[in-house]
């Protein structure tokens, strides 16, 4: 999950949660059945290269506003970016 934003973001602990809530019963049956979680925020005017643009992703960019990227993996196909 990454919190891009252009201002002001709230803490990356902050975010996590509500959005895996929102996630049950869309992705999983229930939060608990997470296994690994890795959250980060980037500011938006930074410059940073992004690896396997997703279609989402590239929609959140040209928005033109703050947007956070969930990627969901299922356990054992996670790789360390």
């Amino acid at each position: 999950m990454t919190n891009f934003y252009e201002n002001a973001a709230p803490d990356v602990d902050n975010i996590v949660k509500p959005i895996q809530d929102a996630l049950i019963g869309l992705v999983y049956n229930d939060d608990d059945q997470l296994t690994d979680s890795i959250t980060k925020k980037r500011n938006i005017t930074g410059s940073f290269k992004v690896k396997g643009l997703s279609r989402a992703m590239a929609d959140g960019f040209m928005m033109n506003a703050d947007f956070v990227h969930v990627k969901v993996v299922l356990s054992g196909n996670f790789e360390e970016i």
